[in-house]
C-alpha cells in the first residue's frame, strides 16, 4: 500500500531528502492531514514508514555504486601492481 500523495516519478525526487525532511513532507501531505482529523495516526506512521523505505533504497543504491566503483579501482590498482612486478622481478 502507498501513500496517496505519492505519484510514480515521486520517490526519485524524495531520493535527495534527508529523514527530517521526508517526515515533514509526510507531515504536510493533504491526504493524511483529512485522516488525521478523524483521529487516527496510522495513516501517518504507514506514509512516514514509506517515506523511510523511499530514503533507504535511495541510500542503499548509493553505496552499491561506490561498492561498483571501488571494486574497480581495486582491479586497476591490482593490475598496476602486477605489472610493475613483472618490470622489477621479470620472468
Amino acid at each position: 500500500m502507498r501513500c496517496t500523495h505519492h505519484s510514480a516519478g515521486h520517490w526519485s525526487r524524495l531520493a535527495g531528502l534527508n529523514m527530517a525532511e521526508l517526515l515533514a513532507f509526510c507531515a504536510n501531505s493533504p491526504a493524511l492531514q483529512g485522516l488525521e482529523q478523524e483521529g487516527t495516526a496510522l495513516p501517518r506512521q504507514v506514509c512516514e514508514r514509506h517515506c523511510e523505505v523511499g530514503y533507504w533504497k535511495s541510500r542503499h543504491a548509493d553505496a552499491v555504486q561506490r561498492v561498483e566503483r571501488l571494486q574497480e579501482e581495486l582491479a586497476q590498482a591490482q593490475g598496476r601492481v602486477r605489472t610493475l612486478q613483472g618490470k622489477l622481478f621479470g620472468r
